[in-house]
């Protein structure tokens, strides 16, 4: 009964928003008279039952608007997923919308396209994304139903989408995120096309991640603007690390704004001789499409365990991301278990649950090495003084200060050398940290007024003119349309102040 009365209210609710986009619509757009043959792509498709296709279609007028663009407005009117995680009425919903932007733009459906079809290896690779962010975990096969299933329709979808791509010059695509849904194969055929893909991500706290190219929360725009303020001649370093020594210092007390850190500081547990490997959230979105050397996180942990054990003296320190005691960020891969049944009971292994009081700044201070896929904790290690290996081609990878072989061999080869000489990072190396966790931590976060996931009334019910003047909306559309990364938008205001 309960289930019954949520979707009855879920579809009230997504009714009523239906109605303000279509009167939003209705009300501010225009006719745009442009000699320019390049479009602008909107991708519009539902996304996990949010209001993401209604933001997009506002950010697309937005930047008719202010910077002339010509829309192309891509509509995925095809299934994905099952019923609850993308309900039918949705997908009708967005068509029926779409409907009254044919009056000032070019619309396109995806169902009505031509089939080109495209590698099959390029499905298997979001199919099996796709399938790992919506069951959460790495156990699975290709005979799963939900694979089998995610695998068949996006085959459909991107044979279609394939023939979009082969017909329109775009300038650049705008896409949700950028690689769940069929929006991967979306970045892929751009790629091939020689075509920009712009991406966000819209989650808790009001927090809004934009990527002028590739995954919003690959926070891949971080290398480029690391080296335009590295560079930058009105750098004022004491200022950035004080602002950077600020930052650490309200995680580690877990005072920061997504307060990821339960365990209060106690410097009396040892944590010497060891290395350790912070996990992310193995179905997130930030850890998705990186592993490198290894197949998943769940080989990653066995194989380094193993290797550790049999040729080091070090215990293994294996940090569960501490998001996972919320509901929204667990993940089913019990990795305390999978341990145990590979190397039952050992004292050198030890395992943090993500509910423990543990600090991993505590840990930080005491480690060895630091081995990481993509968490952060890579930077604020490398800040600390410690070397650090990455398994992944995370943005860090790109800056200078984490070492990244790129097979096991080297992998374990560089661990090994790394605890016989027990040489902290250079100086050098440690700047370049402190300037990417300024950057990636200060500078590419976002809290601005006009987002998918907050004041949706308030938007939908104002005027462009109004949304445009909204907190950091022009911003978000320079970033969008002059593919100049947030964070150097950022930068260059802060120093013309």
């Amino acid at each position: 009964m309960i289930t019954v009365l949520k979707q009855i209210k879920s579809k009230f609710i997504w009714k009523q928003k239906e109605n303000f986009i279509a009167k939003f619509i209705i009300k501010n757009d225009f006719n745009l008279e442009s000699e320019n043959d390049k479009f602008v792509g909107i991708f519009i498709s539902s996304w996990f039952g949010t209001f993401i296709p209604w933001y997009s279609i506002v950010v697309g007028l937005l930047l008719k608007k202010s910077y002339n663009r010509r829309l192309l407005f891509i509509v995925d009117d095809m299934p994905f997923s099952t019923e609850k995680l993308n309900p039918k009425f949705q997908y009708k919903s967005i068509v029926k919308v779409a409907k009254y932007l044919e009056k000032y733009n070019d619309v396109l459906y995806l169902s009505q396209q031509k089939n080109i079809q495209i590698d099959k290896e390029l499905i298997n690779k979001y199919a099996y994304f796709n399938t790992l962010h919506d069951i959460k975990t790495e156990q699975f096969t290709k005979n799963h139903p939900y694979y089998k299933l995610i695998n068949n329709q996006l085959n459909l979808s991107s044979s279609k989408l394939s023939s979009i791509f082969k017909k329109y010059s775009l300038e650049y695509v705008f896409v949700p995120g950028g690689l769940c849904y069929l929006t991967g194969v979306v970045y892929e055929l751009a790629k091939q096309n020689n075509t920009r893909v712009c991406s966000y991500d819209s989650g808790m706290k009001g927090a809004f991640l934009l990527a002028t190219e590739g995954v919003a929360a690959h926070l891949e725009d971080i290398p480029r603007a690391v080296e335009t303020i590295i560079n930058d001649k009105s750098i004022n370093l004491d200022d950035i690390k004080k602002d950077v020594e600020n930052l650490i210092n309200d995680r580690f007390q877990g005072k920061d704004i997504f307060k990821s850190q339960i365990g209060e500081s106690d410097e009396t547990i040892d944590y010497a001789n060891s290395i350790l490997l912070p996990l992310n959230v193995n179905w997130d979105s930030a850890a998705l499409n990186k592993h490198v050397i290894f197949k998943d996180t769940i080989e990653w942990i066995i194989e380094t365990t193993k290797w550790v054990l049999e040729n080091t003296s070090k215990r293994i320190i294996i940090r569960q991301h501490p998001v996972e005691r919320f509901n929204y960020g667990k993940g089913l891969d019990d990795y305390k278990l999978i341990l145990e049944k590979e190397f039952g009971t050992n004292s050198r292994i030890i395992f943090i649950e993500s509910v423990d009081k543990a600090n991993t700044y505590d840990i930080l201070k005491q480690t060895d090495l630091v081995i990481t896929h993509t968490s952060t904790v890579a930077t604020e290690a490398a800040i600390y003084g410690k070397n650090v290996i990455t398994v992944s081609n995370v943005y860090y990878a790109q800056i200078g200060y984490v070492e990244t072989p790129t097979n096991k061999e080297d992998y374990f080869t560089k661990i090994s050398e790394l605890i016989k000489n027990k040489l902290n990072i250079d100086e050098n190396n440690r700047l370049k940290a402190i300037i990417s966790y300024y950057v990636s931590q200060e500078l590419n976060w976002c809290f601005p007024e006009f987002l998918p996931s907050t004041n949706v009334n308030l938007w939908l019910k104002s005027s462009l003119d109004e949304v445009l003047n909204m907190l950091d909306t022009k911003e978000i559309l320079e970033v969008i349309d002059s593919d100049i990364p947030l964070p150097i938008v950022k930068w260059k205001k802060l120093i013309d102040k």
